[in-house]
């Protein structure tokens, strides 16, 4: 029972860890996706067909 107790700690432990990687890697994404629309937006700002595949992509 004691042994069984502690590996469905262990699994708690791994899912939480698994839960909060895949959250950082998603914000990491979307920060990096932010950062470069925002750098292609002010790098050509005159051409709005560039600004606009950027906001579709």
């Amino acid at each position: 029972m004691f042994i069984r107790n502690i590996i469905m700690l262990i699994l708690k432990v791994e899912v939480c860890i698994h839960y909060l990687a895949v959250h950082v890697v998603l914000i990491s994404v979307l920060l990096m996706k932010l950062v470069v629309t925002c750098l292609l937006l002010l790098s050509s700002y005159p051409n709005v067909h560039v600004s606009k595949f950027t906001m579709g992509f």
